[in-house]
């Protein structure tokens, strides 16, 4: 068997710019897209009694996060099944991680007076509440204590610790999607007897 000799780090060096040219691919990158935040405004429950929404104009609404939501549990060897997130190893322990990347939209799937439940993918929603510090007018993402006082959020029927800011994310909509939702109210006039 015929061996070709390699150049010496001329080799190694086209695997390497190969390697980093696949990961520069859109395709290749295992983020969910996201939109810019600047042009969005938050949804606050001040805003949804000005303008009188009702729960279905609120579910036709395109909600969007304002801040990124990381999210992570431990799994033992024998419940390695991921739902919504990726499946990470740190320190031997398989983890799962669910990320939401600012600016990724959202759906209302339930909405209810306090509380507002946003799906970021099909089958899982995350719950946001209002009337939270620092501004209890927005819709903040509802993290609750678990068995060790940590900050954790329900998804996917698991309780899952958060990590980084995620106390930050509320609910931002973009103007002209309310304009929309809005303006494509009827009022009927009613009938009288005789008309």
């Amino acid at each position: 068997m015929l061996k070709q000799p390699c150049l010496g780090n001329a080799c190694h060096g086209l695997i390497v710019v190969f390697l980093l040219g696949l990961t520069a691919l859109p395709g290749c990158r295992n983020r969910p897209e996201t939109v810019p935040t600047y042009d969005k405004i938050p949804f606050t429950q001040s805003l949804r009694l000005e303008h009188n929404l009702t729960p279905m104009e609120i579910r036709n609404l395109q909600f969007y996060v304002s801040d990124p939501i990381h999210l992570h549990q431990s799994l033992s060897s024998g419940e390695t099944e991921v739902m919504g997130g990726k499946l990470v190893t740190k320190h031997g322990k398989f983890v799962e991680e669910i990320i939401v990347n600012k600016g990724t939209p959202g759906v209302a799937v339930k909405v209810e007076d306090q509380i507002l439940r946003i799906s970021f993918e099909e089958k899982t929603s995350m719950a946001f509440v209002k009337g939270m510090a620092p501004d209890p007018d927005k819709f903040f993402l509802q993290l609750e204590k678990d068995l060790e006082d940590k900050n954790a959020v329900k998804f996917a029927g698991s309780w899952y610790a958060s990590r980084d800011k995620a106390a930050l994310a509320h609910l931002l909509i973009a103007k002209g999607n309310l304009s929309e939702v809005v303006n494509k109210r009827r009022v009927l006039p009613g009938r009288r007897i005789g008309n």
